[in-house]
């Protein structure tokens, strides 16, 4: 299934599971509290749960089934102060050309400066779907369920960044790795935050990087 919906299931199917116990009992008791229940859903879902864990994330060098496997990380909320100046569009488009390594990253750069609305300013909260860690490296992973085509070859590299970039995916996990750099730095010592993930659930193929930018 598509839409809203289907997404809501997925992510709380993601939110209790740790990326290593027999997923049958959790993703029947999901899909049938959601009416999304058939044997075909079933099967569609546990074959891609099981090709989520074995997804590779590069800068970690680690797999999901590794560096997710602890639960009690999942929705992690957090309350990030903007201070007194805010953030603005065209604060964070200075921001990400300063550190813009290609033209890609330039550009939508440049689209940040279109955000309208005035500077936010105060507390801004909100929750990181997965916390992920491997030996002293830890990031971010955001969840995606959008539908961007029917075919593997629709969750290549380059769709991924357009979908990111149109839907300021891509802002939006940068200011969850500005939380968990500052709380690390508050609690922990010996710990580097290096990357965060977007993974499209339903382009992900163990073995490449389809689905995961």
């Amino acid at each position: 299934a598509r839409g809203t919906h289907a997404g809501s299931c997925l992510h709380e199917l993601l939110e209790y599971w740790d990326f290593q116990e027999d997923t049958a009992a959790l993703v029947e008791h999901g899909l049938r509290r959601h009416r999304l229940y058939s044997e075909d859903a079933v099967r569609a879902v546990r074959q891609n749960l099981d090709d989520l864990k074995a997804t590779r994330l590069p800068s970690l060098d680690a797999r999901l089934d590794t560096a997710a496997s602890d639960r009690h990380l999942s929705e992690w909320e957090f309350l990030l102060p903007l201070g007194r100046a805010g953030i603005s569009g065209q604060a964070l488009s200075d921001i990400f050309t300063r550190h813009a390594r290609t033209d890609a990253e330039r550009d939508y750069a440049v689209d940040l400066a279109g955000l309208a609305g005035q500077a936010l300013s105060g507390m801004l909260t909100g929750y990181i779907d997965r916390l992920v860690h491997a030996d002293g490296l830890w990031g971010v992973v955001d969840w995606k369920s959008n539908f961007l085509g029917s075919h593997y070859g629709d969750y290549t590299q380059p769709s991924l960044w357009r979908c990111a970039t149109d839907q300021h995916y891509l802002l939006q996990v940068h200011l969850y790795l500005v939380a968990l750099r500052r709380y690390l730095r508050l609690c922990a010592t010996g710990t580097t935050t290096v990357s965060g993930h977007l993974l499209f659930l339903r382009g992900i193929r163990p073995g490449d990087d389809l689905g995961v930018l």
